[in-house]
């Protein structure tokens, strides 16, 4: 059988662009070279879309320019990638490696949709609905799992703001947790122990994203993530649970960053991260975790191996489902790796492209429009 050819989309316009290069270049030497042949594709900061080899022996350089040798502009149209109005390579599948933004919010998956291209990953709805973690929320919540109260603020109009008086009417209990509603994982995340404090967050988040989530801050706090993934035979598999080895809320630059404290060293910091992957919980705690982990997962659709996270507060022993991510970095492979030695990166990138390919062989119709709603003559049958 031929190589099948695997777009692989990197960067974005996102304030995870940088951490997307590092899942897309680990993906293009994952990638099982016996099934697939790699392309890799950077999306620029301005949103730009480049093509060729040189972006990954060059990607600590590539947000600075792609004026590389054998690199092109492209564009994603039906069967492959365009230049200059035409096709210069065939694809036949995207392998999404975007963090935030664009990549995660249903956009890629709804141009890849259009241009009748198979890719890796939750849906179009299901990916837009796990952006906006308030909408998550009231989504699992409905189907029994358990949130967090919070208060949602909606960036107003006229540039006009929420007063301390408006504030203060809330009544809100501190501490609290502020982050923005649909950007990245740990991105902006932030705590208030006044009504100061969340003003001034409030009015730096807003210039990030139209809505931020406010929650009670989780005393006693310990962070519980698992990713879940639709098996060969169809069954919902989970991978090992992690609790990263830390007493406080990971923020951006600890979750991605770690090793050394310099952003240099972020190529490993997602690796690094030191991780507990057997940890000790109570057991209706980590059975609330697993049906909990399986109820979002098929809520938004089962599609992918998204990573879903829980807080939890181990005074109380109390665990509350608190976001999922669409496409955590590098895959999430670890989690995977960590339950089964078998379950390494090629062969979760080889579930999730072959998972893409006969989604789209599935969903492929012949006529988008029933017989029954055909107002004109159809040449084929």
């Amino acid at each position: 059988m031929s190589q099948r050819k695997v777009a692989i989309l990197f960067g974005g316009v996102s304030p995870e662009h940088d951490v997307s290069i590092l899942t897309g270049v680990q993906a293009f030497y994952a990638l099982d070279q016996g099934c697939y042949e790699a392309v890799p594709v950077y999306i620029d900061q301005a949103g730009r879309w480049w093509s060729g080899d040189a972006l990954i022996k060059h990607h600590d350089k590539i947000v600075n320019g792609c004026d590389f040798k054998g690199v092109k502009e492209v564009s994603l149209g039906q069967g492959g990638l365009y230049s200059g109005g035409k096709r210069v390579m065939t694809v036949d599948v995207c392998l999404i490696a975007l963090h935030g933004g664009d990549g995660e919010d249903g956009t890629i998956q709804g141009l890849c949709e259009m241009n009748q291209m198979p890719y890796t990953g939750m849906r179009r709805t299901g990916a837009t609905v796990a952006m906006n973690k308030w909408l998550t929320k009231k989504t699992l919540s409905a189907q029994g799992v358990d949130v967090l109260p919070d208060h949602l603020f909606r960036k107003l109009q006229n540039n006009a703001f929420y007063s301390m008086e408006q504030l203060k009417s809330l009544n809100i209990s501190y501490p609290v947790c502020v982050k923005p509603c649909s950007l990245g994982s740990s991105v902006g995340v932030g705590f208030a122990n006044d009504d100061e404090t969340l003003h001034a967050l409030l009015l730096d988040l807003f210039d990030y994203d139209e809505a931020v989530l406010v929650e009670p801050a989780v005393q006693s706090l310990k962070e519980f993530n698992v990713s879940v993934l639709k098996n060969d035979q169809g069954l919902i598999e989970l991978s090992a649970i992690e609790s990263p080895k830390t007493e406080a809320w990971l923020d951006f630059d600890q979750k991605y960053c770690q090793g050394g404290g310099s952003k240099k060293q972020s190529a490993h910091g997602l690796i690094n991260l030191s991780r507990d992957f057997s940890p000790k919980m109570p057991k209706a705690m980590k059975d609330a975790l697993i049906e909990s982990a399986k109820i979002a997962f098929e809520s938004l659709g089962g599609y992918g191996a998204p990573r879903i996270d829980f807080i939890a507060d181990m005074t109380q022993k109390k665990i509350w489902f608190n976001e999922i991510n669409a496409n955590p970095g590098s895959f999430g492979y670890y989690l995977w790796a960590a339950k089964d030695q078998c379950h390494g990166y090629v062969w979760l990138l080889n579930h999730l492209l072959d998972e893409a390919i006969e989604t789209f062989m599935t969903d492929v119709q012949e006529s988008p429009v029933p017989k029954s709603a055909r107002l004109f003559k159809r040449n084929s049958a």
